[in-house]
């Protein structure tokens, strides 16, 4: 069992109008990391966030046998000296909340022959219900290349067994022309999305994921966004929901901060910003236990490969706001790491701190 503390709390009492927080004690019995700190919220109201990782090795049918993961504080880059541009190796798990259901992978999408290209696709249900999917093309390796007559094309696949999981091999980019930036911004580090007048070679590395109904062909064209990984907050399918930050909002916050304040969100800040997911694998509501997740052309072979998530939920006994209550923790994040052959499975608790709840007792349903 690990209780971990962020000194985020801590540091933020500094500011005027920060209240202490109310969960002060957790009790763990399901053998599950776990990681309590403060979050401030839109409005500039606290919430006591209670995040558990429950880790399953990957394999087919029910998950089970469980084992204990480190919880994943902070995003990381694959490329930390330039954030903007990279896309997220992983992603902090430690969030106020989330709406929804978020599910990604990382790792390589692998398959057992050599080809020039396979379909690969993951479908979420529950019961009979599709909740989520989301269906794209892997190519081998292929190339821009530039001849005198034609210009840029993309040159065919060769065949492979396995492509990373990177927006970086999907269609996208970043550039600076003129002292400005430009930007495919729903993945900036992809490939193709490029200043053509200023390209110094006769071929480039070329996108290996795609739309089966929208292929790569040509350079700078608005292709929708393609991959299975998690999206950084600055890409534009999370920017959508972080709020209005014109510059009445950025010279009233400012305002604000140097009053002693802490900071705050938009008005119009929308919760789904804290979601990771592509579009098309965040749910409209969180996980629950026995949901179904079908994995196609990822995992080492072309055929269908399904998991259940397990079907005892995690409960927890809130107590110090008058009698003691029990409540689900929210099941809001599934996060397949192929590499690893692991499924990572987070609950999370969000707690208004004028509930008033000072201690927490975490437990499976039938313990």
């Amino acid at each position: 069992m690990i209780d971990a503390t962020a000194t985020e709390a801590s540091h933020a009492q500094a500011l005027r109008g920060v209240p202490e927080p109310a969960l002060t004690f957790v009790s763990n019995a399901t053998g599950f990391p776990t990681f309590r700190c403060q979050k401030l919220g839109p409005g500039r109201e606290y919430f006591d966030t209670l995040v558990l990782k429950a880790s399953y090795p990957l394999r087919a049918g029910l998950l089970a046998e469980p084992m204990s993961q480190p919880i994943v504080v902070t995003d990381r880059w694959w490329d930390e000296s330039d954030p903007l541009r990279s896309s997220l190796r992983s992603a902090g798990e430690v969030v106020l909340d989330k709406p929804g259901g978020d599910l990604f992978l990382t790792g390589h999408a692998r398959i057992d022959k050599p080809l020039t290209h396979w379909a690969t696709e993951v479908v979420v249900r529950r019961g009979s219900r599709r909740l989520a999917s989301l269906t794209l093309q892997a190519t081998g390796p292929r190339s821009w290349v530039h001849r005198a007559v034609r210009g840029w094309s993309l040159s065919s696949p060769t065949p492979a067994m396995e492509v990373p999981i990177r927006y970086e091999l999907a269609y996208g980019g970043r550039f600076v022309r003129g002292g400005r930036v430009e930007s495919f911004r729903s993945n900036p580090s992809g490939s193709g999305f490029f200043d053509t007048a200023a390209l110094g070679a006769d071929e480039l590395p070329g996108p290996q994921w795609e739309h089966p109904d929208e292929p790569v062909t040509t350079m700078n064209a608005p292709y929708k966004m393609a991959g299975f990984g998690p999206i950084s907050r600055s890409w534009a399918t999370r920017l959508a929901y972080a709020g209005t930050r014109d510059e009445a909002f950025v010279a009233r916050l400012r305002r604000e901060v140097a009053a002693g304040l802490p900071s705050d969100y938009p008005s119009d800040f929308d919760h789904r910003f804290f979601q990771v997911a592509h579009p098309s694998l965040q749910l409209a509501e969180r996980f629950e236990p026995g949901d179904r997740i079908a994995l196609r052309g990822l995992g080492g072979t072309l055929d269908w490969q399904v998991l259940e998530l397990p079907a005892v939920p995690v409960l927890a006994e809130l107590h110090g706001a008058g009698a003691p209550s029990i409540v689900p923790a929210a099941m809001d994040t599934v996060h397949l790491d192929l590499d690893a052959g692991v499924v990572h499975v987070l609950h999370r608790l969000t707690l208004d701190v004028r509930l008033g709840v000072t201690a927490v007792a975490l437990f499976r349903e039938g313990d």
